[in-house]
C-alpha cells in the first residue's frame, strides 16, 4: 500500500496537470511553468514539515518541469499535425511515468520519515476536538478520501492521455471529415463524465448502473439521433 505522503504528493501535481492539459494546443512556456510550480508549492504545504523536505521537493519540480520543456523540445521537431497529436500525448504519458517512478524513489529515499506539516497538524487537531461536525473524526476517513481523490484525477485526465494515445497510434478513426474545436470539447467532456461515473459505480459497488450508462450510450446510436450535436447534448 502507498504511504498516505506519496498519495497527496502525487495528488498535488495531478490536480495542474488536468487544467494544462485538458486541451492537446496548450504552449508550454517559462511564464505558464514558473505559475503551476508555484500552485503545486502551495498545495504542498502540509508535507512541508522541514527546511530539508521543501528543498527535495522544490528539486523534484523544478526537474519534472525541466523534462517537459526537454521532451516538447525533442518531440516538438515534427510539425505534421497528426504526428504531433500523437507525440502530445505520448510525452504526457513519459511525464507521467516521470512523476510516479522517480517520485517513488525520492519518497522511499529522502522523504523515508515524511509527515505532515505540525502546523497542519495542529490545525486539523484542533478542528476535530473543537468542532461538533467532526466529533466523529476518523483519521482513516481523510486517507481513504485521498485514495479516492487521487484515483478521480487518475480517470479524468490520466487515463485520457493514453486512451487518446493508443488510438491515434492504432488509427482507429477512420472518418476523415474535420472534427470541430466545439465538438472536440463536446467529446472531452462525456468521455471525462463517463469514466467519473464509472469509477464512482466501482468503488460505491454499484455495478448495476454501469450497464445503465453504456445502454444510454447505445440509445444515442439510434438512426434519429445521427446528429451527433444532438447526441452529445443527450449524453450530457
Amino acid at each position: 500500500i502507498m504511504k498516505t505522503e506519496f498519495i497527496y504528493f502525487l495528488i498535488c501535481l495531478l490536480i495542474p496537470r488536468l487544467f494544462t492539459q485538458w486541451k492537446d494546443d496548450t504552449v508550454l512556456t517559462l511564464k505558464s511553468v514558473s505559475f503551476t510550480i508555484i500552485i503545486e508549492l502551495v498545495l504542498l504545504i502540509p508535507l512541508f514539515y522541514s527546511l530539508h523536505s521543501f528543498i527535495i521537493l522544490l528539486f523534484f519540480l523544478i526537474t519534472y518541469h525541466g523534462l517537459q520543456f526537454f521532451l516538447n523540445w525533442i518531440f516538438g521537431k515534427n510539425k505534421k499535425k497528426d504526428d504531433n497529436i500523437k507525440t502530445i500525448y505520448l510525452v504526457r504519458i513519459i511525464e507521467f511515468g516521470f512523476i510516479i517512478f522517480v517520485g517513488s524513489f525520492v519518497f522511499g529515499i529522502f522523504l523515508k520519515d515524511t509527515d505532515l506539516n505540525s502546523y497542519i497538524s495542529k490545525t486539523i487537531s484542533f478542528i476535530t476536538e473543537n468542532n461538533v461536525l467532526f466529533i466523529n473524526y476518523d483519521p482513516l476517513f481523510s486517507k481513504r478520501m485521498i485514495i479516492y481523490i487521487f484515483g478521480l484525477l487518475l480517470v479524468t485526465n490520466e487515463v485520457n492521455n493514453l486512451i487518446r494515445w493508443i488510438l491515434n497510434f492504432l488509427k482507429t478513426d477512420t472518418n476523415k471529415t474535420p472534427i470541430s474545436e466545439d465538438q472536440l470539447n463536446n467529446g472531452r467532456i462525456i468521455g471525462a463524465i463517463e469514466r467519473i461515473l464509472f469509477y464512482f459505480f466501482v468503488i460505491t459497488e454499484n455495478f448495476a448502473s454501469i450497464a445503465f450508462i453504456l445502454a444510454a450510450k447505445g440509445f444515442t446510436r439510434f438512426k434519429e439521433l445521427d446528429d451527433k450535436n444532438f447526441a452529445e447534448y443527450v449524453l450530457i
